[in-house]
């Protein structure tokens, strides 16, 4: 399914909200990935090997290494994903507390972000979005 691409839509989401790149696509994607994982030990043992370390402290070949793999494994990737339609305001509070709303493409939503907090649907609330804009408006 395309999304519109109309100006006249917007769609308003929240760093972390679990549902901004969370689609059926999404969900069969990863379902193939995690399958490879599983019957693959060697790319499962490699993994852990490159990764050891905070992204920001990996090997550059370790980095172009990851990359490739995961070009690789987005090759397998057949699920019809749904995103966000209209013009995307992403909304992020900074290291300051500052909340910031800026224009995103839609390609920060091309895959599903594993991270803890990731099924944290308090996250998805209208109320922290309606907060969330009435802090930018006022300040």
């Amino acid at each position: 399914a395309r999304p519109t691409t109309s100006d006249n839509v917007v769609s308003v989401l929240g760093e972390g909200d679990p549902f901004s790149c969370l689609s059926l696509g999404h969900i069969a994607d990863v379902s193939k990935a995690l399958a490879l994982l599983c019957e693959d030990g060697e790319l499962r043992s490699m993994i852990l090997m490159r990764t050891d370390a905070a992204v920001d402290r990996m090997e550059a070949q370790d980095l172009q290494w990851c990359t490739k793999t995961m070009e690789q494994l987005r090759e397998n990737y057949t699920g019809e994903r749904m995103y966000p339609p209209g013009r995307i305001l992403f909304i992020k509070r900074d290291v300051e507390s500052i909340v910031a709303l800026r224009e995103v493409s839609r390609a920060r939503f091309t895959d599903l972000r594993l991270h803890p907090r990731m099924l944290d649907v308090s996250r998805h609330v209208p109320s922290l979005y309606e907060s969330l804009l009435q802090e930018i408006v006022t300040n």
